[in-house]
């Protein structure tokens, strides 16, 4: 059988956005917290991308693993850079009660309100980007990574 997957996460806008677009039908990550602020996050990251008149960027699934335990590693040896082959934003907030939405937002703009992190998320040239959050006792912490 043929099957076709259309995406359409760059047509939905507004406050009534579930990032539930046929893309989420192939990942594999079980329904968490975790799993919905990274969606939240691709879809603030590729609002802010075409705002500017730039391609989405869509999620390639090594890099989010990578992103993921990143997140992970920095929850349990502290915050900081991976020295990982991607460019990389990383951002963390003690606010634990946000909802998964309410993080990706915090994080994100922490991220647009740092020039160097801004640039990474408008770089023209990517194209693919993994997205890893973590929710914990700690905050929520994430890490986006970027790649053409």
């Amino acid at each position: 059988p043929t099957h076709f997957i259309i995406d359409v996460s760059g047509y939905f806008t507004g406050t009534d956005f579930q990032p539930r677009t046929p893309a989420r039908l192939l990942d594999t990550r079980p329904e968490s917290p975790e799993a919905e602020a990274e969606d939240y996050s691709l879809f603030y990251l590729n609002q802010l991308r075409a705002s500017l008149g730039l391609a989405k960027v869509s999620i390639d699934p090594n890099m989010a693993a990578f992103a993921r335990q990143w997140s992970i590693t920095m929850s349990q040896s502290g915050f900081g850079h991976s020295g990982g082959p991607w460019a990389e934003n990383v951002a963390w907030t003690s606010q634990g009660e946000l909802t998964p939405q309410q993080a990706a937002l915090q994080l994100h703009t922490q991220w647009v309100n740092s020039p160097p992190h801004y640039a990474n998320m408008t770089e023209p040239t990517w194209r693919f980007m993994g997205a890893g959050m973590l929710h914990n006792s700690s905050g929520w912490w994430g890490t986006h990574v970027f790649n053409s």
